[in-house]
């Protein structure tokens, strides 16, 4: 067992690392096995016919799959135009993941997380020349190339940096492993919950930056309440033909359903 390989599992509870999960006389030993979720820490070469017995094994036996592979020194930056491995100024599928072919070439099933862990020079700090250890989450993998989950968006004009990168603390809170006390960090889900909304606002800025917004109304038995640009809320923030409780003012007037009651004192 390698030292990066033991320091992550070192990050979990005694309890939780090597069990071994057992259905129809066969085993397989779990490096960590939390929250209904098994963790697998990948150093070394493996087959992919390995990678997908263990996928197959553990959703049969009711859990989900995370795989965390030893990136260091194994990615590329494919788009020469672009000289840096930080995933903020890269775009989705500008990384390569250096393995030979025959190791690894999978379709992700459902169930089934992957991450990257490599060090590179980050946007923001203190000094260029420093290296943080960081995660891709990933989309799609096979044997030419890579697609990961850009959780973190920068903006020159202004000069604003959206989401956060994943770090290691980010992917202990996700999966419930113990953190110091007053530490604070958000989960994954959280990082990829903040940047989601972000790319859906400047959406929708473009969009009525390209073309007058029309306001959108809410109907309620005794309010119509008018709201221009973007709704408060995630779960608000829609244009009128995506959610049905949001009508425009031309729709108002042919749709009768939802047309507020005229007033009884207003003079015919």
């Amino acid at each position: 067992m390698s030292e990066w390989h033991r320091a992550w599992q070192n990050f979990f509870p005694k309890e939780c690392q090597e069990v071994i999960v057992q259905k129809d006389g066969i085993k397989h030993r779990a490096d960590v096995l939390i929250n209904n979720t098994v963790i697998e820490f990948q150093h070394s070469p493996i087959a992919a016919e390995e990678i997908a017995e263990r996928n197959r094994f553990y959703t049969e036996c009711g859990h989900k799959v995370v795989w965390v592979f030893d990136a260091e020194g194994k990615i590329k930056n494919k788009n020469e135009s672009v000289n840096t491995l930080d995933p903020c100024l890269c775009a989705e599928t500008d990384l390569c993941w250096k393995r030979p072919k025959r190791e690894f070439s999978i379709k992700i099933p459902e169930n089934v997380t992957i991450y990257l862990q490599y060090r590179t020079s980050i946007l923001g700090a203190e000094s260029s020349e420093k290296e943080f250890d960081v995660l891709l989450l990933l989309k799609q993998v096979d044997s030419k190339q890579i697609e990961f989950y850009k959780t973190i968006d920068w903006t020159e004009k202004p000069n604003k940096v959206f989401g956060s990168y994943i770090f290691d603390f980010n992917f202990l809170k996700e999966y419930g492993a113990p953190l110091p006390e007053n530490f604070s960090c958000p989960t994954i889900t959280e990082i990829i919950q903040s940047i989601e909304y972000r790319r859906l606002q400047r959406a929708y800025q473009q969009q009525s930056a390209s073309k007058r917004p029309m306001p959108l109304i809410r109907i309620s038995p005794t309010t119509v309440n008018i709201r221009r640009n973007y709704a408060d809320s995630l779960e608000q923030y829609v244009t009128p033909t995506q959610y049905t409780g949001w009508q425009t003012k031309s729709t108002q007037r042919t749709n009768k359903k939802f047309s507020p009651r005229r007033n009884p004192r207003r003079k015919k």
